[in-house]
């Protein structure tokens, strides 16, 4: 027997399926994700997070976090010493989830090469518009948007456009 579980992080949906010969075992498989949805980052109310796993350089600890690319927080992930396939959210004592604020100095991902001719393209395009697209190029600048597909659709949608207004080659 197979049981699908949707789990929403920002605006992803997630399916984590489990399997067990019966209702019991399925469930029970089910209640190791001990977590609900999360909706927006915790500080700065962004929709667009992530779910994320790594493992530590200096003792292989394993995490597993959800992290907001706007302001850099994160939120990560507990696991029962008892019984360590269990995963919970961490909490403030009141109850709340423990976003913690981002520290350390901002880094620039690596954009790719046509990337950086997109955003450079969408630069000009938008030079006579530039109130209406100002905060998706700072953002984009900023290495908040890793690649153009990254770029909210709506914004997206409006660069293709010129695009295809001025007979522009997209650069993806």
């Amino acid at each position: 027997m197979k049981l699908t579980i949707i789990k929403k992080i920002g605006r992803t949906e997630y399916p984590f399926t489990f399997e067990g010969n019966d209702l019991h075992e399925v469930l029970m498989e089910s209640e190791k994700l001990s977590f609900g949805n999360v909706n927006k980052c915790g500080l700065c109310d962004n929709e667009y997070l992530f779910l994320s796993a790594y493992i530590t350089k200096e003792d292989n600890f394993k995490y597993v976090k959800i992290s907001c690319p706007n302001c850099r927080a994160s939120v990560t992930f507990g696991r029962k010493k008892e019984n360590p396939d269990v995963y919970y959210l961490r909490k403030t004592d009141s109850g709340e989830l423990d976003w913690q604020a981002y520290k350390g100095e901002p880094s620039k991902p690596e954009i790719s090469e046509n990337d950086k001719i997109f955003y450079d393209k969408c630069s000009k395009l938008v030079e006579a518009d530039s109130d209406n697209y100002f905060a998706t190029l700072n953002a984009f600048e900023n290495g908040k948007y890793t690649s153009a597909k990254a770029i909210p659709v709506s914004d997206r949608d409006k660069f293709l456009k010129k695009f295809n207004e001025n007979d522009e080659e997209i650069p993806f």
